[in-house]
């Protein structure tokens, strides 16, 4: 490891400023660019290395590193790249799970002959037909649908139940309506 990297660890963990702020000089621009690379998006990478600099300043330093603090500040933005690149991905299914209801609902109301559309969809057949959509799904996106829905647990009741974490739910959620 560098002297410099050297100081900047001693500096960090006694909680020196001047240490961090040559932490920011050295690294924020590199690791910037490294997260554009992954996210496709400058100012989304700009804010990943913020919190991840904003998590080093809070914890007082860094843990004990096995490597360089190059490396471990680039292993760090990767993962938090990966992490902002999945919770991205469940948000844009999760708007368009509330698009998709939002229009479905719109649609409901612009029937002029409602009473004629609701005996269509409460109908026996379209009854055998969700029930049977219901069966293909996967047996956990089922079992957490099921208790969802007809049972009318939270997701955290669900996730507590089925001793799954909470994401697990969601993202069975959203997979279950997709599929329906």
């Amino acid at each position: 490891m560098e002297q410099v990297d050297k100081e900047i660890l001693k500096g960090l963990k006694s909680g020196d400023q001047r240490a961090y702020s040559m932490l920011i000089r050295l690294y924020f621009q590199p690791l910037t660019i490294y997260s554009k690379s992954i996210l496709n998006d400058f100012e989304q990478g700009k804010d990943v290395v913020q919190e991840v600099f904003l998590k080093i300043w809070n914890t007082q330093g860094l843990q004990e590193i096995s490597s360089s603090l190059k490396s471990y500040l680039y292993k760090t933005v990767h993962n938090a790249c990966i992490d902002h690149l999945r919770k991205e991905k469940t948000r844009q299914a999760i708007k368009a799970l509330s698009y998709d209801d939002l229009q479905f609902r719109m649609q409901i109301f612009e029937v002029k002959d409602q009473g004629h559309f609701f005996d269509i969809l409460f109908s026996e057949e379209l009854d055998i037909l969700l029930q049977k959509a219901i069966d293909d799904l996967p047996p956990q996106c089922k079992e957490i649908f099921l208790l969802c829905r007809y049972e009318q647990l939270s997701y955290s009741e669900i996730s507590a139940k089925l001793s799954v974490s909470l994401s697990t739910v969601k993202t069975q959620m959203v997979r279950a309506m997709q599929k329906l």
